[in-house]
């Protein structure tokens, strides 16, 4: 049951248990008809191990204490002191933002030594957080049990749980621990273990007195025979003439059913463990005060006398301790109630040994971050996704763990690198395949003496970018380097927002550029709305070669939006979450979409890494800034740039010669003996027309679409294009005039020397335009005029 409160109070108790102050927490805003503080009842908070009284986090609440004595105040951090305050009360406001789990209230004196404390639960605002935290936790304590017994190094793990010393990792190991031993499916398994034990048949043995009927067998003949004492058979008896006496009794043997079996030794060792394990953790806490310990103990206690109780049954009096581990046995393996108790005490084993950095970003002081547990959880979720999908060895995953003086280290804490990879092959194109978690693209130096260009080199070319995991694949044939060098890799990048439930939420909305002040000022950690749709796109553009920026939430819907026509490059969300397998199956046909992309050879997107790579590799600048050029193609389409337009250089003996050439229109040569004539000589836009003494005016003519042509000698002589007999065959280009912008370029002798055309060449040579360009003639003196090309 919920109550809803516009105010509370507080007490805050001290190491003696007196009462020294009192707080008074006050909802700021209502949440429609509703005020965001509620009181739980106590079954509630027992199950969940939460305090009763609930603050909503993302949340603002006014609050006030008397101060009993001069220099007391609340410890500053969550809690804002307002001005209003005096030397006899303390007021202010508690800013909940995005904590959840427990917080404590502390009254500390000048010297901030603790003097008493009290506290409440932060609760998520989501309203199935609950679930998501028991889901996430359970599933990462599988998915790390399965990394440890894949290292293939049972010596390593221990047996027997034990706690470790250091108290700041009870709380996460007992977080793991508590799930396993308070499920429900642990409490079932043991009813079911209760109600129908395993038993096996054994012999017993009862003494019966020889006057009663009974079975023969050989051990009662021989009993009969000599056992001790006897007496005298009658003599009217039918073994009166064999035997004098019988024995007074025999012992004959009972088949008897028996719970004391292998396998119900090891369920009571596992009951014993979990009872252990949490006895070691309260004599850890005891005699600490903080509020986090206090309630920590409370759970442990809970938990331990529900072992307790378990272990006190009728059953377990009967049966002895193990002497081994039956964990080949059928009946653990696979009757029920008996499966689940091995498999929750194998987790418990191991979990309760690991120490997983990163655990007390989750669990810190009694803090339950959900949003970085959905962090740890989508990469095991996305860990076994690409090296299932991309048939990674499992040798790799070993990377993950690390021996850590008694226990297991796992390497999930923030900010460091771990990378998985290894090569795929699809039957079309062999890739390398990476999956990184937290990698850092930093600014890389590169080959340019420029300090601000830094191309081709790896990583961010601004500042340092950290996605939350990426996905990096690039052809097999070259080494990772190699392959950044050549605008081959293609990195795709994901970010966790577990806080989130919308797109609107995550990108805005088109008629939104940011939410109110109003808004910011109650939620001050959570951006603008905006501002995850921006971040997507810093990644896709500030780190070189991504060609992909999709965040993961715990939603409903999917946006997938394409720069191009392509898949890639492309930005979105996807909405995963946990317990739902719907959007990890999303997640996997978006991979296998990737993969049939980077196969195909002939989409856009390779088309345009290979001119991206071809473009920048060579700085070479041109100076043409200050040139006319035209903006469209006669046909209206855009004018290609200079780089892309190819001129023929065209020598003419004589300025006769060349006038000639304007004015038919037509330039023509002859393809020699072994010429190779290539695809740029029928590639190119316009033709040059230069001699010894290159003066007039326009030098470039432009080449008419249908040209060139290839004609013999007497195709040549029926159109009339040569005035004197010719042998072979001949390529001719039909010209026009040029652009009026190209009609005002001409050169000098310098110029032309400078880029090899000073004399006659044997066969035409090819240019591009903007190489050419460097050949014009020197501007006039007078700056500013329209014929000037500079």
């Amino acid at each position: 049951m919920h109550n809803r409160l516009s105010e509370v109070t507080i007490p805050l108790i001290d190491d003696d248990l007196r009462v020294r102050g009192k707080v008074r927490i006050v909802a700021q805003r209502a949440l429609g008809s509703q005020y965001p503080l509620q009181e739980i009842d106590a079954i509630e908070a027992r199950e969940w191990g939460e305090e009763r009284i609930q603050l909503l986090e993302g949340t603002t609440y006014d609050y006030e204490i008397p101060l009993s004595a001069h220099g007391l105040h609340l410890r500053a951090g969550v809690i804002r002191r307002s001005g209003l305050s005096d030397s006899t009360v303390e007021r202010g406001t508690i800013c909940a933002r995005s904590y959840t789990g427990l917080f404590p209230i502390i009254l500390e004196d000048s010297t901030g030594n603790r003097v008493a404390e009290g506290a409440v639960e932060v609760r998520s605002a989501k309203i199935d957080y609950r679930t998501h935290y028991r889901e996430m936790l359970d599933f990462i304590a599988d998915r790390a049990t399965d990394l440890l017994l894949e290292l293939r190094a049972p010596s390593l793990v221990r047996l027997a749980p034990k706690p470790g010393v250091d108290p700041q990792t009870i709380t996460q190991r007992y977080s793991f621990a508590r799930h396993f031993v308070g499920s429900r499916e642990f409490r079932d398994a043991i009813s079911r273990i209760i109600a129908l034990p395993h038993e096996r048949t054994v012999q017993a043995v009862d003494e019966q007195n020889t006057h009663g009927r009974f079975r023969p067998t050989a051990s009662l003949v021989r009993q009969l025979a000599s056992k001790q004492p006897r007496r005298a058979v009658p003599a009217n008896h039918s073994l009166s003439s064999r035997l004098s006496s019988i024995p007074t009794n025999v012992v004959v043997p009972r088949p008897r059913a028996t719970v004391d079996t292998a396998e119900n030794r090891f369920i009571k060792f596992a009951l014993s463990s979990f009872e252990l394990f949490f006895a070691e953790m309260e004599r850890h806490l005891l005699g600490r005060k903080r509020s986090e310990d206090s309630r920590l103990r409370r759970e442990i206690t809970s938990q331990r006398t529900l072992i307790s109780n378990i272990l006190s049954h009728e059953l377990f009096r009967h049966i002895r301790e193990a002497q081994f581990l039956p964990l080949g046995s059928s009946v653990l393996q696979r009757r029920g109630g008996y499966r689940e108790v091995l498999k929750a005490w194998l987790r418990f084993n191991l979990a309760a040994t690991l120490e997983w950095n990163g655990g007390l970003d989750v669990y810190g002081g009694g803090r339950r971050d959900v949003a970085t547990l959905y962090e740890y959880w989508l990469f095991f979720q996305l860990l076994d996704l690409v090296t299932g999908k991309f048939k990674l060895p499992s040798s790799r995953l070993s990377a993950l763990i690390e021996r850590t003086g008694d226990s297991f280290g796992l390497k999930l804490k923030s900010g460091i690198h771990v990378p998985i990879s290894g090569k795929f092959d699809n039957g079309v194109r062999q890739f390398e395949v990476r999956f990184s978690f937290n990698r850092t693209f930093s600014r890389q130096s590169g080959p340019s003496a420029d300090l601000v260009a830094n191309y081709p080199a790896s990583g961010s070319w601004t500042r340092r970018m950290r996605p939350d995991y990426t996905l990096s694949i690039w052809p097999a044939v070259y080494s990772e380097s190699d392959a950044e060098q050549q605008e081959l890799i293609v990195h795709i990048h994901f970010d966790a927002k577990y806080r989130v439930e919308t797109i609107s939420d995550l990108f805005g909305t088109d008629d939104e550029e940011a939410i109110t002040a109003a808004e910011q000022a109650i939620n001050e950690d959570r951006p603008t709305k905006r501002d995850d749709l921006l971040k997507m796109h810093a990644y896709r553009d500030a780190i070189r070669r991504s060609q992909g920026a999709y965040v993961l939430y715990p939603g409903t819907e999917h946006v997938l939006w394409r720069g191009f026509h392509e898949l890639l490059p492309g930005i979105g969300a996807f909405a995963v979450v946990p317990g739902d397998r719907r959007g990890i199956d999303e997640l996997s046909r978006f991979f296998d979409d990737v993969v049939v992309e980077l196969s195909n050879r002939a989409t856009q997107r390779e088309r345009q890494s290979y001119h991206t790579q071809r473009i920048h590799a060579v700085q070479v600048p041109y100076p043409m800034h200050l040139i006319s050029y035209p903006e469209r193609e006669p046909d209206s389409r855009r004018s290609a740039p200079p780089a892309e337009v190819l001129v023929l250089a065209a020598w003419c003996a004589t300025e006769q010669d060349m006038q000639a050439k304007q004015q038919t229109g037509r330039f023509f040569f002859r393809i020699q003996n072994g010429m190779t004539f290539s695809l740029e000589f029928s590639s190119v836009q316009y033709v040059l027309l230069y001699g010894p003494e290159f003066v007039a005016l326009p030098g470039l003519m432009r080449v008419a679409k249908s040209s060139p042509r290839l004609l013999t000698a007497d195709q040549m002589a029926a159109e009339k294009i040569a005035p004197m007999p010719l042998e072979g065959v001949f390529a001719v280009y039909d010209l026009e005039l040029p652009e009026p912008e190209l009609s005002k370029w001409h050169w000098d002798e310098s110029g032309l020397a400078s880029i090899g055309l000073l004399q006659a060449p044997m066969i035409p040579l090819v240019f591009p335009l903007d190489l050419l360009a460097r050949a014009l003639k020197s501007p006039p003196a007078q700056q500013g005029s329209q014929d000037s090309v500079y």
